[in-house]
C-alpha cells in the first residue's frame, strides 16, 4: 500500500501535555467525523475497506465509540 485510501490523511496533532512526546500522528477521514488515534485502531476499518465494505466494520468509529 502506497497510500491511505481516499479521503483519509495522517495529520499530527500536538499534545498539550508534552511530558513525552510533543505530539502523535492520527488518521482523519472517518465519515463520522471521528479519528483514529493509533494505526492499530485504523486497521480493523482498512480491512473493512479494502475487502468491499461488506458487512459491518468493527472498528469503533463506525460503532460511534472515540
Amino acid at each position: 500500500m502506497k497510500s491511505l485510501p481516499a479521503g483519509y490523511v495522517l495529520m499530527y496533532r500536538n499534545r498539550s501535555n508534552t511530558a513525552n512526546r510533543t505530539g502523535d500522528l492520527h488518521v482523519w477521514g472517518h465519515p463520522s467525523g471521528i479519528y483514529f488515534n493509533s494505526a492499530a485502531k485504523f486497521v480493523k476499518h482498512l480491512k473493512w475497506l479494502i475487502e468491499g465494505r461488506v458487512g459491518d466494520c468493527e472498528c469503533s468509529p463506525c460503532k460511534g465509540e472515540r
